[in-house]
């Protein structure tokens, strides 16, 4: 495999191409409708309430594998033992009852699922589902949600999906998509804050066919709660089966990394997939590690020349500093074989085929950018300086593409 430099030509040819393939389906993106004909971009149940005008559910209603699913949040009414409630689902008379799986520790997301024949649906048109919970004489219902087709057959090898929990984050998202896009061919960005804001500043890269955003706004007074992060994670494994042979599930401050001698996480993958790897376990584990700037007696070093740092304005040049040593538990993330697992937690697979935990030191390490403006290490890391100038090239790239249809 080629170094990152020796990739930039190519990478910036693909730019073209997908640029010219994407500019009339961005086009069509701005006109709102029930359903789309890629990967949905609004989550089904955000704008559904139950007869009482409370919003008690959060999440998606989607077909995947010949079955329908509903990937909802119960903050709302957890209190209430909703996470044990009897569901159905139906359509124009067809009542199925729902099985379920995969709560969470927190016991806020459930995915329901019934067999789509059973409700008469055949997955070519729009239709309209009732979703209903009962508990003891309680009852919640979202009456006639649309229930979109699936997406088109287009597939991707490996993509990346993460979700935004306040503006904050969209400064740093340009250079989390033009670092995973060298590997990884697509980013799939759940939003939690504003969505225009959102659409503003990446739609260069929406454009380019580099990433789609993902409309996925809670109620208002519950947002920015990483336990919606819950449903996205498990909306993206259902969207993504039989369309991605790998998806990593990560925040927007992380970075998965391959050791040497891997140029790339994909390498790795591939190399997986060559060897049989893949169809043996349900995904892969890394174990986080914190970057960020360095500590004051480091950075009177920097000033004195003794350690050299890149230029750009990048987290992958500014970063130049580690922690000791890795987190062993609790920090790690995820990428799955959606086709091998059936729910995740974040940090783990619940219900699937066993998970391969790799070594942060010689394999894979997530390289997590966390609150980078105040904490401070002395361990000088230059692993990430080699992405620097192709991920820039990216930016630059997309940038001017993106002024020049302005």
């Amino acid at each position: 495999m080629s170094s990152p430099k020796a990739r930039l030509s190519l990478l910036c040819a693909l730019l073209i191409v997908r640029t010219a393939s994407s500019v009339a389906h961005s086009q069509h993106d701005r006109t709102q409708h029930a359903c789309s004909s890629g990967f949905p971009r609004h989550s089904s149940l955000q704008r559904y309430n139950n007869v009482t005008g409370h919003v008690p559910l959060f999440g998606d209603l989607l077909l995947s594998d010949y079955r329908v699913y509903a990937v909802i949040n119960l903050k709302l009414v957890l209190h209430q033992g909703w996470h044990e409630a009897a569901w159905t689902f139906e359509k124009e008379g067809n009542v199925v009852q729902c099985a379920s799986f995969g709560q969470d520790p927190h016991l806020q997301t459930l995915v329901l699922y019934a067999d789509q024949s059973a409700l008469g649906i055949d997955g070519t048109r729009l239709e309209r589902v009732t979703i209903t919970g009962r508990l003891g004489d309680s009852e919640r219902v979202f009456d006639r949600v649309p229930l979109c087709p699936p997406p088109d057959t287009s597939s991707f090898f490996f993509v990346a999906c993460t979700s935004t929990l306040s503006g904050a984050e969209l400064h740093h998202l340009p250079e989390w998509i033009a670092y995973h896009v060298q590997g990884m061919e697509h980013s799939y960005v759940y939003v939690n804050d504003d969505f225009a804001k959102a659409e503003a500043a990446l739609r260069p890269f929406v454009d380019a066919g580099l990433a789609t955003l993902v409309d996925w706004t809670p109620p208002a007074q519950h947002a920015n709660s990483f336990l919606y992060q819950q449903a996205q994670q498990n909306s993206c494994l259902l969207r993504a089966r039989g369309r991605v042979h790998w998806v990593a599930l990560h925040d927007s401050d992380e970075f998965f990394h391959a050791a040497k001698p891997w140029t790339s996480v994909a390498q790795m993958l591939h190399k997986f997939v060559r060897d049989g790897v893949d169809d043996q376990i349900g995904a892969v584990q890394a174990r986080s590690w914190f970057y960020g700037m360095h500590d004051a007696e480091t950075e009177e070093k920097e000033r004195q020349g003794a350690v050299a740092v890149g230029s750009a304005n990048l987290l992958l040049a500014r970063c130049v500093a580690r922690d000791k040593g890795p987190i062993y538990e609790g920090r790690e993330k995820l990428i799955v074989r959606p086709e091998h697992v059936h729910y995740v937690s974040v940090h783990m697979v619940t219900l699937g085929m066993p998970t391969l935990t790799l070594d942060a030191e010689s394999e894979m390490r997530l390289v997590h950018y966390k609150d980078v403006e105040h904490m401070r290490y002395h361990v000088t890391d230059m692993v990430m300086q080699e992405w620097v100038e192709p991920v820039q090239a990216i930016l630059d790239g997309v940038m001017m593409r993106g002024k020049g249809r302005s």
